[in-house]
């Protein structure tokens, strides 16, 4: 019996770092996908501003902004990740839900325009909050990707449509 439980022991402890390891395995799939998507949004929009004429300073500034903009959602993406490998808490901050839902559609709307996809939007005053506000943007952007997708074999009118959330 002795030698049974010792086989039974060390069988749950190898499941217990199969099931470890499976779990780190997706962790570091989203991640790396998340940090994909930035990354791409900040490469396409650097790609932009050397395509785009020279002449057109307003365009070359909302590439660059844009491009800034997402870096500085990877940096706290990167953040949330350290602070949940600690298990610490997030940073939270004042702010406005329609803000972060704006900042994702700004980032989303060029590339989905060239789809032949809208995006209508009608938001309504929201009081401020104290919220992730990196996290609430990653949210709202992967909302708006997952519409994206599920409409790219649609052959009809192809129309994002974002309502006030209160």
């Amino acid at each position: 019996i002795s030698q049974q439980m010792s086989e039974l022991q060390e069988a749950r402890e190898k499941l217990h770092s199969a099931q470890k390891l499976e779990c780190v395995g997706a962790l570091a799939a989203g991640v790396a996908h998340e940090f994909n998507n930035m990354m791409c949004s900040v490469l396409w929009f650097a790609e932009l501003a050397l395509q785009d004429d020279a002449t057109d300073v307003a365009a070359l500034k909302e590439s660059a902004e844009i491009s800034c903009e997402t870096a500085k959602r990877a940096t706290a993406a990167a953040r949330s990740l350290l602070t949940f490998s600690r298990q610490a808490t997030s940073t939270k901050a004042r702010g406005n839900l329609n803000d972060a839902i704006l900042a994702a559609v700004r980032l989303l709307m060029r590339d989905m325009e060239k789809s032949g996809i809208k995006i209508i939007m009608d938001l309504g005053e929201l009081p401020e909050t104290n919220f992730s506000i990196g996290s609430m943007q990653q949210v709202f952007q992967n909302l708006i990707i997952n519409s994206w997708h599920a409409m790219t074999d649609w052959n009809g009118e192809r129309i994002v449509s974002i309502w006030e959330l209160i």
